[in-house]
């Protein structure tokens, strides 16, 4: 991310992020927010990322935990790229609360087409659980469903599934979380998947350490079942800059015979 804009009315915002993508500066997603009902509900419109709507948790962020997305997201949700879409939410009561989503099924980072396959689209939908709405990212309980039409140019047939997700945080301080996964069809990476951890601030500054694993079963029925681990300290230096040291073991990967350990390091810059 590396630009954003964001031009705010009386009844809502346009919002705009830019992305850099093989050296050239791209917009990433485009949209018009609506907040409704005294902030209570709200929709967003136009160019989206799915990924912002679909099965979150409060942990799920890949630019301040974790890296490997099998451990931010369950491996049966078979996320697009951002696309043009709509999404929208609200409480129902000030514990229950509901939202779903439709985006284009063949959306792209890089390219900026209106629905390029055609009526082919991702569909969410989600209802949970949270003690407050100012808490619903820190402990939630949700159930998420989701369906993905055939991508015709693509050769990808259609599938769905379901996921059952929960997080509890325990005075800001400790975090743990859960996932179930089932989905049917080879879209998605996953058709069953388990995954489970927890962050923890030590209490110097704002710094964050976080251990994740996921167990999944392929979609492809010749691949074994991976397992993925990951641990990650997050050192800030400052309100503006932060270092992350990550570690991951991946366990039967596709494709490969070897069982890799991978060695990340993190900058991020707030300007």
């Amino acid at each position: 991310m590396v630009a954003t804009a964001d031009t705010t009315s009386a009844t809502g915002r346009f919002v705009v992020y830019f992305g850099v993508s093989k050296a050239r500066l791209r917009r990433s997603v485009a949209y018009w927010a609506q907040a409704l009902a005294g902030g209570r509900a709200g929709f967003v419109a136009g160019r989206i990322d799915p990924g912002d709507y679909s099965d979150i948790l409060g942990y799920v962020n890949p630019r301040t935990t974790f890296s490997n997305y099998s451990i931010l997201f369950s491996p049966v949700l078979p996320i697009p790229d951002p696309g043009f879409g709509i999404a929208g939410g609200g409480f129902l009561t000030d514990q229950v609360y509901a939202l779903g989503l439709v985006s284009d099924a063949n959306g792209s980072l890089t390219d900026i087409d209106w629905f390029p396959g055609g009526s082919e689209f991702f569909t969410y939908g989600e209802i949970g659980w949270t003690p407050e709405p100012s808490k619903r990212y820190l402990t939630n309980v949700h159930l998420g469903v989701f369906h993905v039409d055939e991508r015709t140019d693509a050769g990808v047939p259609s599938a769905k599934g379901a996921m059952l997700s929960a997080n509890h945080t325990f005075e800001n301080e400790l975090m743990v979380f859960g996932r179930l996964g089932w989905s049917d069809g080879t879209a998605p990476i996953a058709n069953r998947a388990v995954n489970a951890g927890v962050l923890w601030r030590p209490g110097f500054y704002d710094d964050l350490f976080g251990f994740g694993i996921t167990v999944a079963d392929r979609s492809d029925n010749a691949l074994d079942t991976q397992t993925t681990v990951e641990a990650f300290y997050r050192f800030d230096v400052s309100d503006n800059i932060a270092i992350t040291g990550d570690l991951q073991h991946i366990n039967n990967p596709g494709f490969s015979d070897d069982d890799p350990w991978i060695i990340g390091l993190r900058v991020r810059i707030n300007l």
